[in-house]
């Protein structure tokens, strides 16, 4: 059964999305903001840069949004719909 991409994303998908929103992040960096390990947080950034969410600046370990994922960060009501399924555990990085 197909989902709606926003009830693809878990919890730990949109909070990296969050933290690399302004001027970027690297793994390294969000791991120790969310206070998991650096291999989960290298699996998040992998999973995020594969659905073209993610990008990494040149010559540089540092990731930043795509204009896809900046577009939908800015889209209110994408945000609510992926926030509320992550909640309420509808959100799977699984899928998608």
């Amino acid at each position: 059964m197909d989902q709606p991409f926003a009830h693809t994303l878990s919890f730990d998908d949109l909070e990296v999305l969050v933290l690399v929103e302004n001027g970027g992040a690297t793994p390294r960096e969000v791991a120790d903001s969310l206070g998991m390990d650096l291999e989960e947080s290298k699996a998040l950034f992998y999973d995020l840069l594969r659905r073209g969410l993610l990008t990494c600046q040149e010559e540089s370990t540092t990731f930043v949004l795509t204009p896809l994922a900046r577009s939908l960060r800015n889209d209110e009501a994408f945000s609510a719909a992926a926030f509320a399924a992550a909640l309420t555990g509808a959100g799977s990085k699984d899928q998608g």
